[in-house]
């Protein structure tokens, strides 16, 4: 049997949950085939908490090329 988790994240806000983690090895130790769907890294239209961050002083800016 297959299991698709789908983890709707807002772009880089969380880390996925651990129960993401706890329920993947329960069912591979159960022969289940398991794939995560994870939207992350896609981008949205409005501007994100850390850029509001940014903004207000609160985060500093990070690119991973550079930084």
């Amino acid at each position: 049997m297959k299991v698709l988790f789908l983890y709707p994240n807002l772009h880089m806000m969380l880390v996925p949950s651990t129960a993401i983690g706890l329920f993947t090895k329960i069912l591979k130790k159960n022969n289940f085939e398991v794939e995560l769907f994870d939207t992350t890294c896609y981008e949205h239209p409005v501007t994100t908490s850390a850029e509001k961050r940014v903004e207000t002083l609160q985060y500093r800016s990070f690119d991973p090329e550079t930084d």
